[in-house]
């Protein structure tokens, strides 16, 4: 895991139209209040989050725990409570001298490690690891750590020389060291960046400070589309090259791009000794609507004059195919989160059409919709696409710090399908996701497939990066969700009505595995709307137009569900290949797909005697 964290050596040159500005140290408290008064749970600086703010300083810094010793981090990483409340007084006047002494740690840690990596030989190796429990007790210990993440490096280059392979992992490395030596402009804002990172990790799993970069990477991956040239760059041993061409970018439609091409100018700047950060920021700071990229390609010389365009990420949208059941299909749609843009791409359009092309090869019997990988995205999104498989209703209860509930509701007489329907999740299935796969169980509209649970997420986050102009990047919990029934996934997650496992089934995945998750807890359920929420002029409204189509609550799929879960299991015990797989977590085909189809099928069959016999 450090490994892939530390070595990723693939970025897609996408850049922001704007950054915020520089971050100074007086942000420090201006940053803090304002997720104080936003936050749903923590409302002040108290012990405990500075406990938790000393500590996770530390750990963001050495995660996988090969840089520090544990003399060297002890006075920061368990903090009495005693000591907690005079370090307190301490932030509250502005007193940052602890935290300018872990810097001063981190950096002898550092020069330390780029000791030892000048002094290895061609001999070294290494085994895999996922990183280590507790610090090194001991320099020797150490330097063994060290050792090996280099050996894991160094040894899966198998075809690239010794001295090569050594000053890619340099590269590598001095990147990640980076921040901790900046010059003296950069130097303030580095530092403000990671207290207040530390600061907002320690109100809850999922309230995060970003970085410009980092939300800039989030928009990209909320709205779908982006402003960039199309293309992925490489630090290989022969220097920064071309790893990836997207689609419909300005790079592919120029055709003169190629996979490999060595990049080395831009404009009228020579590459040819630029550090792969220097590369970036040469690009960054491009304010020019064009850029010409200079390339080599074997012994050719190739230029290319690129404009800056937005890209559709298509790749990354909804995806659908069918196969032919009887006389008509059943659908398979992999959304793999809830996005939305001002050009009008959506979740919600894009399952519209699926539906409306699938319609055209023949009668949907059935549909399983794969949100296997789906960690979230838009609220508003989920709550659009839900109402796709229902009529009018409560789809989700969000509830805030001052105790406030809102209710968002689907708005549509007819659902657009509402036949057999399988909601194929996993571990991995979190927040919006777990929005949509829980409210379709809770009508009984459709049944939830996979893992035993989904990932649990069951908070809100108010975020800035899809603003204009902010002038910080974060995300906040400003409250909890919940579903028409009155339970949050917050924890628990949503139960599978019928288990088939992933490959994920077997690890520690899920909220409950994060640091500092809030509880589970329930409100009252909304199946009869009462329209509170609402203003009196607009009740009257609702009195006519929503409540007479109020979607019921369907317990056909509830009362099949022990005969479809008895029928699964058999299958399964039955079936070679899903054993094997259960035995080594791995498996060339879709097995988890392949008995979603199997559980639908016999849904379909249901469904059908049941409509046999009600026109009988």
């Amino acid at each position: 895991m450090w490994v892939r964290a530390v070595f990723y050596l693939l970025i897609v040159i996408l850049i922001p139209n704007t950054y915020a500005a520089d971050l100074r140290v007086n942000d420090i408290y201006e940053v803090m209040d304002r997720l104080f008064d936003l936050h749903v749970d923590k409302k002040n600086l108290n012990p405990t989050l500075v406990q938790r703010i000393y500590k996770l300083y530390v750990e963001q810094f050495d995660a996988q725990k090969i840089y520090l010793l544990e003399e060297e981090v002890a006075p920061y990483i368990s903090l009495s409570k005693g000591e907690a409340k005079r370090k307190l007084a301490q932030l509250q006047k502005g007193d940052y001298s602890d935290f300018h002494r872990m810097d001063q740690i981190f950096k002898e840690a550092i020069v330390r490690f780029r000791r030892l990596r000048q002094s290895v030989g061609e001999n070294i190796t290494g085994s895999p690891t996922l990183g280590y429990s507790n610090y090194a007790q001991s320099l020797h210990e150490l330097q063994n750590r060290q050792k090996n993440v280099i050996g894991q490096f160094l040894n899966a280059k198998k075809t690239v020389a010794f001295d090569k392979k050594k000053a890619i992992l340099e590269r590598k490395l001095l990147r990640y060291e980076a921040g901790y030596f900046a010059d003296a402009q950069k130097e303030s804002h580095y530092f403000t960046l990671r207290f207040l990172r530390a600061f907002s990790k320690s109100l809850d799993a999922h309230t995060c400070f970003f970085s410009p970069e980092e939300a800039f990477e989030m928009r990209m991956n909320l709205e779908k589309q982006y402003q960039g040239l199309g293309i992925v760059l490489q630090d290989s041993a022969e220097g920064i090259v071309i790893a990836d061409i997207l689609k419909n970018s300005p790079a592919e439609k120029s055709s003169k791009i190629q996979k490999n091409d060595l990049l080395v100018g831009i404009d009228d700047r020579s590459l040819e000794d630029a550090s792969f950060d220097e590369v970036l920021n040469a690009l960054k700071k491009n304010e020019r609507d064009k850029i010409t990229l200079f390339l080599k390609r074997d012994s050719q010389d190739v230029s290319v004059e690129l404009q800056w365009a937005v890209i559709e990420m298509e790749e990354d949208r909804l995806s659908y195919s069918y196969e032919r059941v009887k006389e008509g299909i059943i659908g398979k749609i992999t959304l793999p989160s809830f996005y939305e843009n001002d050009q009008g791409v959506s979740s919600e359009q894009d399952m519209i059409s699926a539906i409306e092309n699938m319609e055209k090869e023949g009668p949907i019997l059935g549909i399983i919709l794969d949100l296997r990988d789906n960690s979230g995205g838009f609220l508003t999104q989920a709550v659009k696409v839900t109402g796709l498989f229902l009529s009018n209703g409560v789809v989700v209860i969000s509830k805030y710090s001052d105790g406030e509930k809102r209710l968002l509701r689907t708005m549509r007489q007819t659902p657009r399908y509402n036949g057999p329907l399988i909601v194929l999740t996993s571990r991995l299935s979190a927040s919006a996701s777990e929005i949509l796969a829980a409210a379709l169980q809770d009508y009984g509209v459709a049944l939830i497939v996979g893992d035993k649970r989904t990932f649990g997420k069951g908070t809100i986050q108010y975020q800035t990066v899809t603003e204009n102009n902010p002038d910080f990047f974060y995300k906040v919990t400003v409250g909890k969700y919940y579903t028409v029934s009155g339970n949050t996934p917050q924890m628990k997650g949503v139960q599978a009505d019928i288990v088939v496992p992933s490959q994920y089934y077997v690890y520690p995945i899920g909220e409950k595995y994060l640091q500092y998750p809030l509880p589970f807890d329930q409100v009252e359920a909304a199946f009869n709307d009462t329209l509170e929420d609402l203003a009196p002029i607009r009740r009257l409204w609702f009195h006519d137009h929503y409540l007479p189509y109020l979607q019921k609550f369907s317990s056909f799929w509830i009362d099949h569900r022990s005969f479809l879960q008895e029928q699964s299991k058999n299958r399964l015990e039955k079936d070679e290949k899903f054993q094997q797989f259960l035995r080594h977590q791995e498996a060339s085909e879709d097995l988890q797909m392949e008995e979603a189809v199997n559980i639908l099928k016999d849904m379909i069959d249901l469904y059908s005697e049941n409509y046999s016999l009600q026109a009988s």
